[in-house]
């Protein structure tokens, strides 16, 4: 992997934490809409039976709960460190487009929307950006691993 490869998955970090976070979000969804069921399948069962299902739930759902709030914690402090290294870069252009693409997460079109250049600009802009960032190893101190 060349420099701006890395630049470039420094850069979407950000992105695949909080991908992370909204996965675990949809499970505790997911198990929360359960609930109903559980009461449902519960109904008529024995004491025991009912309780063990009960229990499973609860441990799900604290399981997912768990993990949510630690994937949430996690994605806002890799916001922060991507928001602070996209702020290396003195020219504001350079800093929108970055911001709309990673931590926005937008697409092409939309970050030409969101930044008003046209998608050949943005790219142009985009380019330059990468090659003006400087190496995520420097800037972080220490090596990190993509995930």
């Amino acid at each position: 992997m060349n420099e701006t490869e890395y630049k470039k998955a420094y850069l979407q970090l950000y992105r695949d934490y909080r991908e992370m976070a909204d996965d675990a979000w949809e499970e505790f969804e997911r198990l929360d809409a359960k609930k109903d069921q559980i009461k449902i399948a519960t109904y008529g069962l024995s004491r025991g039976a009912t309780k063990r299902t009960f229990e499973d739930w609860v441990a799900d759902l604290e399981e997912t709960i768990r993990r949510y709030s630690e994937t949430e914690r996690d994605a806002q402090e890799k916001k922060l460190e991507i928001e602070r290294y996209i702020l290396t870069i003195s020219n504001h252009d350079e800093r929108k487009v970055l911001t709309a693409k990673y931590i926005k997460g937008l697409t092409w079109p939309g970050v030409a929307n969101d930044t008003n250049f046209s998608r050949a600009m943005v790219i142009k802009i985009w380019k330059n950006a990468l090659e003006n960032l400087p190496d995520p190893y420097e800037f972080r101190g220490c090596l990190y691993e993509p995930l």
